[in-house]
């Protein structure tokens, strides 16, 4: 715990490599002492997500340890730590919350959200929240999550409560219009994943359109 707490100021340090290194020591902590750490995810998981909302390589450091304490902690502290997160007012973390609770029931799916029904419809209530958000990337991320989910229960009667159970009438519309022409979970790219940023989006298409000219003009020239 000493260390942890030593530590904690460090991924915030206004040196680049200091920060590096404090989010490397998180992810090999979360590698080989998960069972010590579960005592420190409460304290440690919002940082990495703040963190993680850093488009530089700060942020992918910070990605890389909160999915080793997805991977090897306790299924249900992690869980809490995400969906504790899922409400924050940084559009970025909102994001990368998003991401990871698509990594975690990819990687793991739901068997320990099934043992635990209160903690499985608060995390489908938090997914289904996103449904509004403006950033495309985060949707993305939510309709996979959702698509999984749904994959998983298939025509159970937990799927059904689940629908049933979303509050907010919009939310409820845009998952239900999601099904209703979805043909599978939408596809993702390692920049969505990694920025989700919309310079970043407009920089790729930028470049892709530069790309896609050229090409025309070579096919002309022949």
């Amino acid at each position: 715990h000493r260390i942890v707490v030593a530590a904690l100021p460090s991924v915030n340090s206004l040196r680049s490599n200091i920060s590096k290194q404090a989010l490397v020591l998180f992810t090999e902590m979360f590698s080989f002492i998960p069972v010590e750490m579960n005592r420190e995810i409460e304290l440690v998981a919002p940082l990495l997500l703040q963190k993680a909302g850093d488009t530089s390589f700060l942020g992918q450091a910070a990605d890389e340890a909160i999915k080793e304490m997805i991977n090897n902690c306790d299924d249900a502290q992690v869980i809490n730590s995400l969906l504790k997160s899922a409400a924050q007012r940084s559009s970025s973390v909102r994001l990368k919350v998003a991401s990871h609770l698509e990594h975690y029931i990819v990687k793991k799916g739901l068997t320990a959200l099934l043992q635990q029904p209160a903690l499985l419809k608060a995390t489908f209530l938090a997914i289904a929240s996103m449904m509004g958000e403006g950033n495309q990337y985060t949707r993305t991320m939510v309709k996979r999550s959702l698509w999984f989910i749904s994959d998983i229960l298939g025509s159970s009667t937990t799927w059904d409560e689940l629908l049933q159970s979303i509050p907010n009438s919009s939310h409820s519309n845009e998952v239900k219009r999601f099904f209703k022409s979805a043909t599978g979970p939408p596809e993702v790219t390692a920049l969505s994943l990694a920025l989700g940023s919309k310079k970043s989006l407009l920089h790729t298409t930028t470049k892709r359109a530069r790309q896609a000219s050229n090409k025309q003009q070579l096919w002309r020239a022949r």
